[in-house]
């Protein structure tokens, strides 16, 4: 019927899209947008069409298909993107191609259901349909008709129509049919379970092969070929059959039990069961017989029944006829374990015995015990563990004896061996040593003896294995072992002995060519294998001894190897230290560069120097005369024009003026201390543009990079003697040199002529390394690299020298520039310097004179230049914190006039105007400071208002009250401590409140959730608790809404209503929890309730008698006192402990608060149950007191049970719920949030 539907379909849609495009054909201009649409509909209805008439499949309009797909899906993505002529070009392509395809498709569509109806039409007349419904068959027949005619004349889609048609009339022709055949087929599958209930698979087989292929032709038949009546014809025909394979089935399992049954019957007789049970035997047989004449006479169910219960009496009658064989195979176990005793296999195998004695023991305790079966299978595990012992016996014989022979045969090579080395003429020389060679013959020849006899013993201890004497072969292998082990110590003895005097020898050679101070460490070990080797002999570890000596030999190669590389390595320092020197060193080949060129390096090393002062080094006080001036080491100077100082500074001609710092004898004092000046941390007095450093300035205390060094500590590698030219570690001093351009510069520049003799040393140790003469090499090279290091102390002298001149002409100049005012302790520093690096030049030490006189020089520069330097800190400073912007004036001003000042204090002449424009940048600088500052705090403060504010619009006031106002607080703290100068302070602040403000924001959802989720967690186990089974269904469903509602609510930005609805569920859940506990309360007490109602009927006999019969019990005829002694379902013993019991329970029973009260009174009720049963146990006693004190206990008892069971009964009232009477309403919301 949907071929019916898509074929009108397609006949109005055509209709409709002719004039559609007739109206569009009319319009003068029509709209691109519209046409497009309207073509992209018709084509996607055309390619519908053709997919449901299978276009997609046939080969002749596939391609048509596919492309009209392409073109419509690329007019939707022009449509997309709103390219409207191009859509529609796309649209009508697909149009054509689409209806290409219908009609190349449409073709083999009609002929395909052509088809289809002449199938059904065949499928008919096989089922003999005209006798079915003649209507409906030729029904059919005339719209297949139709279908050929309209297919002849190309009318397609009426074909297709018509073939449809018929084939829904050939089903409804067929329908009763199809029916019987599916019962008929329903029936054979019920006959096939049938068949494999009885077994069928292993007695008949063949008949579920038969009727599974009856089922498959039937299935065949109604499903595929629909052919139904041939259908019923085999399902009846196979029905037939599998009731007949039926019977012979169960005929066949009978007779499977009958040949069963006679197997075990002749296994009983041949096992002598007409001896040991012929009445049991003559029962079973006449059994077998009456069961053979049911299976005779067809009667198969009565055999299957009788067959299967006479098979476990045949079983029985077995195992009585095997009682007598199992008692010989324990009594053979117990032979065997005699046999293993004699053999003392204890001793070899411990352990392997006693599971045998075991196994033996167990077998006749189960044969004491009946148990037959169990006690022959013990008497065989016992044989077969008699078995494993011998073979682990005679295995262990054979090892000891391969062991032996393995050990002999060793010994017998090495003693070989031993004999061939001593006796050849080409290693007897090198290897026999007279002080030892008469012993060694004599423990050779006794070596020779003990190894014959032990070859004899070995021969006598197989003997004993092949004849079974283990004991005796075992022992006997051990001795043979034994000696073999002595043999072969004894020859590695001697070998060892032979060898240690060899090494002995070379270690004196060795240490004669110095290798005890140049291969300290390898000699060590050496010596340490020989004193090893030593105690080995000593302590008769020959073969160890033997390992040693080979060890220490080995390891005398690697202290000749050591001395080589010793020897190689100081030749090539020294070659290395002569090239670089004479500049023929490769590119990279050394470091370069000194640490007195790299000035942070310098800072470290003088601030690790300072540090190690306990208390600051007070300069010697200085007294200065107007007129004094400052002398270099070779006598007054004059600053000379234009000469470039090492900071960049410049003077003119003229004398450099007075310095009234140096004259050593006046009054007037003129000194500081090391440290107290001002000083940026970072240095910017070398960069003459503007600043962008982000370092901040430090405050007028902070400590200075330069002090008063003072020698380098004894035994660094700086330190070595002056006149005798020792180093106490040359080869540090070396790389040290080879490390620093400096030091290199100064070697080449004052003593050339000491390369030239470092090269001759370095030749003769070439040469005595290539005579392997090692002493001789390495003091040659050690000699070089001296003469080095040397002529690098003379060096420094004179390069100290010269920085002394140029230190007194910087000093000189920063005076004249009043750096005594503003930077005194800069300027003593350098004076200190000055001085410093003069007395090392007197007392020899050159290197560190060097050092101290090129830090003077720039000590000197700093104190000249110390307001300009400020004011271009404040000025980086500034530009950090954004001064461009918030004081770009004064910030421009600061650095041109620093600029400017720095050129006038690097002359005499306008050195004060300069000092004073350098103090006017200062100023400038720290106005664009204080600026810049305000701007940033007042910039991070609207920053932290704004995420203040998202905080509180994200509903941080609501779920994170606490932490907002600390915020705040914190905040307004920090807006009244603000002042520019201490602006680092607040910005820590200020930073801790902008990340607690993030994490606010970031936290505020989450505690949404995690409130959610803990009362989903707690709701989920309230409901599993069976919080909707007592009553709470409804205020479970309320809580739901709740949570639901505060999670939309949240997401709505309604932050106070959120809060308030998840306020109330979480209320609402307490009070679900607080009523669940008082539920689970109630169902405890009321079992305890029931267990006291059940202890009081058990005590009913006594509980339900009159008192003044009791009483009168008490009283005896004769007047004496007599005990009660009721007999009833519980005694008074019985019932005291079952109450004591319950009461022990309720005392740990812990109620909801709402309870206690409840609670409480309960026990005051069970306490009155245990007293009365107490009172009543002392029935058994009343005879042990007075009568009126009987009379009370019985009355005490009785009153104390009353009071019980009225508290019981009030306790019980109130413990009923007054919702049990309401209806249960069960919630199915789910939580989503």
């Amino acid at each position: 019927m949907s071929i019916v539907r898509n074929v009108r379909r397609l006949k109005i849609e055509k209709i409709a899209a002719v004039a559609i495009m007739a109206a569009f054909c009319f319009a003068p201009l029509g709209c691109s947008k519209q046409r497009a649409d309207l073509s992209l509909k018709k084509a996607n209805n055309n390619i519908n069409t053709a997919r449901s008439w299978d276009a997609d499949k046939y080969d002749e309009s596939k391609a048509d298909f596919n492309a009209a797909a392409e073109a419509a899906k690329a007019a939707q993505s022009s449509m997309d993107g709103q390219q409207y002529p191009q859509a529609l070009t796309s649209a009508q392509d697909a149009v054509k191609k689409s209806e290409a395809a219908i009609n190349a498709a449409k073709v083999r569509f009609a002929e395909q259901n052509r088809t289809a109806a002449k199938t059904a039409l065949d499928v008919a007349n096989k089922n003999n349909g005209r006798d079915e419904d003649q209507k409906l068959f030729d029904e059919a027949q005339e719209q297949l008709t139709v279908a050929e005619e309209k297919l002849a004349k190309q009318k397609y889609e009426d074909s297709i129509e018509a073939s449809a048609k018929a084939v829904s009339a050939v089903d409804q022709l067929l329908a009763r049919l199809k029916n019987e055949s599916e019962k008929m087929l329903e029936d054979l599958q019920t006959k096939r379970k049938n068949l494999e209930d009885a077994q069928a698979n292993n007695f008949l087989p063949n008949s579920l092969i038969n009727i599974n292929n009856a089922i498959n032709q039937v299935e065949k038949k109604v499903k595929e070929e629909r052919d139904y009546k041939q259908a019923l014809i085999i399902a009846k025909a196979a029905a037939t059959e599998a009731d007949e394979n039926l019977n012979e089935t169960k005929k066949r399992h009978g007779k499977q039990l009958l040949e069963t049954l006679e197997s075990k019957i002749a296994e009983a007789i041949s096992e002598e069961a007409p001896i040991y049970a012929a009445e049991q035997l003559k029962t079973t047989q006449e059994s077998f017989e009456s069961i053979l004449k049911d299976f005779y006479d067809n009667q198969f169910d009565s055999v299957l029944d009788g067959a299967q219960r006479l098979v476990p009496k045949t079983d029985q009658l077995i195992t009585i006829t095997r009682i007598e064989a199992t008692k010989d195979k324990i009594a053979n176990v117990n032979s065997s374990i005699t046999a293993l005793k004699e053999q003392d296999v204890e001793r070899y195998l411990p352990g392997r015995l006693q599971p045998i004695q075991v196994i033996a023991t167990e077998a006749e305790l189960l044969f004491n015990n009946n148990d037959y079966n169990g006690a022959k299978q013990k008497a065989l595990d016992g044989l077969a563990e008699r078995d494993r012992v011998v073979a682990a016996f005679d295995s262990l014989a054979e090892q000891t004896i391969t062991v032996a022979d393995q050990a002999l045969n060793a010994a017998t090579q090495t003693y070989e061996k031993m004999l061939s080395f001593f006796a050849a003429p080409a290693t007897r020389v090198a290897a026999v040593d007279s002080r030892i060679e008469a012993r060694r013959q004599s423990e050779a020849t006794d070596l020779a003896a003990r190894r014959k006899a032990a070859a004899e013993n070995l021969d006598a201890a197989k003997n004993n294995r092949t004849q079974s004497q283990f004991k005796k072969a075992i022992e006997q292998g051990k001795e043979v072992a034994v000696s073999a082990e002595s043999v072969m110590n004894g020859t590695f003895k001697i070998v060892a002995e032979h060898a240690l005097l060899s090494v002995q020898d070379e270690i004196s050679v060795l240490e004669r060519e110095g290798a005890r101070v140049e291969a300290p460490r390898q000699l060590n070990e050496v010596q340490a294998l020989v004193e090893a080797t030593q105690n080995l002999i000593r302590d008769n570890k020959n073969r160890e001894a033997a390992e040693y000596t080979a060890k220490a030999r080995a390891y005398l190669e690697n202290v000749k190897q050591e001395l080589s590389r010793r020897a190689l390595e100081e030749r090539d320092r020294a070659d290395q230290m002569i090239r670089r020197l004479e500049g023929s060193a490769a590119t990279r080949e050394f470091p370069g560069g000194s640490d007195l060129n790299n000035k942070e390096a310098m800072f470290a090393e003088v601030e690790q120097l300072a540090s190690e002062q306990t208390a600051p080094v007070q300069l010697a006080q200085t007294y200065a005369s107007p007129n004094t001036v400052v002398p270099g080491p070779g006598g007054a100077s004059n600053l000379n024009s234009n000469k470039q100082y090492p900071s960049g500074t410049y003077a003119t001609d003229g004398p450099a003026g007075s310095l009234n710092y140096a004259a050593r004898n006046t009054n007037e004092p003129n000194g500081a201390i090391i440290g107290t000046r001002p000083e940026p941390i970072v240095r910017t007095h070398e960069n003459a543009g503007i600043s962008f450093g982000n370092a901040p300035y430090e405050g007028a205390n902070a400590p200075g990079p330069f002090v008063a060094v003072s020698a380098a500590p004894a035994g660094s590698a700086m330190s070595y003697s002056a006149g005798t030219g020792e180093v106490s570690d040359i080869s540090a001093v070396v790389y040290e040199i080879l490390s620093d351009d400096t030091r290199v510069r100064d070697i080449q520049k004052y003593e050339p002529a000491a390369v030239n003799e470092a090269r001759a040393k370095l030749k003769e140790s070439t040469d005595a390394l290539v005579a392997q003469n090692y002493a001789a090499a390495l003091t040659a090279s050690k000699e070089a690299q001296r003469i080095i290091v040397e002529a690098e102390m003379r060096a420094a002298a004179a390069a100290a020298r010269e920085n002394l001149q140029a230190a007194a002409d910087r000093i000189n100049l920063a005076e004249v520039s009043s750096a005594a005012m503003f930077a005194p302790a800069q300027l003593m520093e350098a004076i200190k310097l000055f001085r410093q690096s003069e007395d090392f030049l007197t007392k020899g030490m050159n290197i560190e004179a060097r050092d101290a006189s090129q830090r003077a020089v720039i000590a000197a520069d700093d104190a000249r230049l110390y307001n300009v330097n400020k004011a271009r800190d404040m000025a980086s400073l500034s530009t950090r914190y954004g001064g461009w912007k918030a004081a770009h004036p004064p910030l421009l001003a600061a650095e041109q006039k620093a600029s400017i000042a720095e050129d006038m204090l690097a002359d005499p002449n306008t050195a004060a105007q300069g000092q004073a424009l350098a103090q006017e940048a200062v100023v400038c600088a720290q106005i664009a400071l204080d600026a810049a500052r305000d701007f940033t705090f007042q910039e991070r403060l609207d920053n932290i208002h704004k995420a203040l504010n998202t905080a509180l619009r994200a509903g941080a006031n609501y779920f994170n009250v606490s932490e907002v106002k600390r915020l705040i607080a914190e905040l307004a703290i920090a807006r009244d401590e603000y002042n520019s100068r201490n602006f680092d302070a607040v910005e820590l602040k200020l930073k801790d409140i902008e990340a607690r403000l993030a994490r606010v924001i970031e936290s505020t959802p989450l505690v949404l959730q995690e409130n959610l989720t803990d009362l989903t967690e707690k709701l989920n186990a309230l409901v599993e608790a069976g919080a909707e089974n007592f009553f709470m269904a409804q205020e479970v469903d309320d809580v739901k809404s709740l949570m639901n509602r505060s999670a939309i609510d949240f997401r709505k930005h309604d932050y106070q209503s959120s809060y308030t609805n998840l306020k109330n569920a979480m209320k609402l859940t307490d009070s679900i929890e607080l009523r669940l506990q008082e539920q689970v309360y109630f169902d405890s007490v009321t079992e305890l309730f029931a267990q006291l109602d059940k202890a009081f009927r058990n005590f009913s006999t006594v509980l339900n008698a009159d008192r003044a019969m009791l009483k009168k019990l008490v009283t005896l005829p004769n007047g004496m006192q007599a005990s009660i002694n009721i007999t009833g379902q519980a005694s008074p013993n019985l019932f005291k402990d079952t109450v004591n019991d319950i009461y022990l329970r309720a005392i740990h029973l812990k109620p909801p608060t709402s309870q206690e009260g409840t609670h409480r009174e309960l026990l005051v009720a069970i306490k009155y149950a245990r007293t009365a049963a107490e009172n009543f146990q002392k029935l058994y006693i009343l005879d042990q007191v007075s009568r009126p004190d009987a009379y009370d206990i019985i009355e005490t008892a009785f009153a104390q049970i009353d009071k019980s069971k009225i508290m019981r009964s009030e306790i019980q009232i109130k413990l009923i719920d007054p919702q049990a009477r309401t209806t249960v309403i069960h919630a199915e919301k789910i939580v989503n949030y």
